[in-house]
């Protein structure tokens, strides 16, 4: 087979296996007991951030969402499925 046909099949692999692949998206959202702005909301959320040690991803499981779920509760929000 010469190189430039291997290098298609190749590639074409490729984009197929990622085609099929899930795609991961929010799975929650965060309501405020009362509206606030959202220069206020992304204040509090990058707080919370910094104060679990949490960096938005991860598993709800981990010590660091948890303590991050409670700072944003204790901050007046509550957690929504998605």
């Amino acid at each position: 087979m010469n190189k430039p046909l291997f290098l298609l099949a190749g590639s074409a692999l490729l984009l197929a296996g990622c085609a099929g692949a899930p795609v991961h998206g929010p799975t929650h959202r965060w309501v405020a007991e009362t509206p606030v702005p959202k220069p206020a909301y992304l204040r509090d959320n990058a707080a919370c951030e910094a104060r679990s040690g949490f960096g938005g991803s991860g598993t709800i499981r981990s010590a660091s969402f948890q303590n991050y779920r409670q700072c944003m509760s204790d901050a007046g929000y509550r957690m929504v499925a998605l």
